[in-house]
């Protein structure tokens, strides 16, 4: 951009910081509204849109809208299929559950090389973002989005139209007293706090 390179159209490749600093690359597309209608439409179903695309009164791009997205967590766990069939078990559903079935991948030789090898349960480091172990708190009712640049990688949700702090939520001194009860285990690794990305990408991927 800084080189004027623009391409005419672009889908999710700018933002409004662009949009104001290479203001007179971009078109105003508010005279052109009566020629998308489905855009106008939005706009007049959803005012609070348009503030997120005007710069002063032009209209430099089209708001995203992700519907019902937001009532649901953006980030979610994922396990280990092939060892709950080799070892038996059942989808976990519940915290208890779950322990138990990470106490099996730790014990029960999952991978079939005749080692106690296994990482049951492999995790980021805590915080507010993509890949967050705090996604658990999900299950306490606390809705977590930790897509990027929103307002829950500051911490935020809503409970019944008002705005609350994780920080101060029961649910996430649950989650963090729950993990450290998988770690006191041994079925977290104990490093997740100082290791780096690579290190975490080797336990993940080290057997396949």
């Amino acid at each position: 951009m800084a080189a004027g390179e623009f391409p005419d159209i672009g889908l999710s490749l700018f933002s409004m910081v662009d949009a104001a600093k290479y203001s007179t690359y971009f078109e105003d597309l508010k005279p052109h509204l009566d020629k998308m209608p489905n855009v106008k439409e939005f706009l007049k179903a959803q005012p609070g849109a348009a503030k997120y695309v005007t710069d002063g009164t032009k209209i430099a791009m089209l708001p995203s809208d992700r519907g019902k997205g937001y009532g649901v967590s953006g980030t979610h766990m994922f396990i280990n299929k092939t060892w709950l069939d080799k070892l038996g078990l059942e989808m976990p559903t519940t915290w208890d559950e779950l322990e138990n079935v990470l106490e099996a991948f730790k014990t029960q030789d999952p991978n079939d090389n005749g080692k106690a090898d296994e990482v049951p349960m492999n995790i980021r480091g805590l915080g507010f973002g993509l890949w967050s172990p705090l996604t658990l708190m999900n299950s306490e009712g606390v809705v977590t989005s930790f897509m990027g640049g929103s307002a829950s990688e500051q911490g935020y949700y809503v409970d019944n139209g008002k705005v609350k702090s994780y920080y101060t939520s029961d649910a996430l001194k649950d989650v963090v007293s729950y993990l450290h009860g998988l770690m006191a285990k041994g079925l977290i690794p104990k490093d997740v706090l100082t290791r780096d990305a690579s290190q975490y990408t080797s336990q993940t991927v080290s057997d396949g």
